[in-house]
């Protein structure tokens, strides 16, 4: 897939973004965390 990357880029963003906003609703009352994706990369260097 050509464009695998910019898709990651953009779902990490994305994913980012809702988790600061579950954090912010949740006022610290749960731990929120985001680990974004790498796979495309890691696949990318492979190759």
């Amino acid at each position: 897939m050509n464009n695998g990357i910019q898709l990651e880029d953009e779902h990490n963003e994305l994913g980012l973004h809702l988790t600061k906003q579950v954090q912010k609703e949740l006022k610290g009352q749960y731990r929120v965390s985001f680990s974004p994706s790498t796979f495309a990369r890691r696949y990318a260097n492979e190759n």
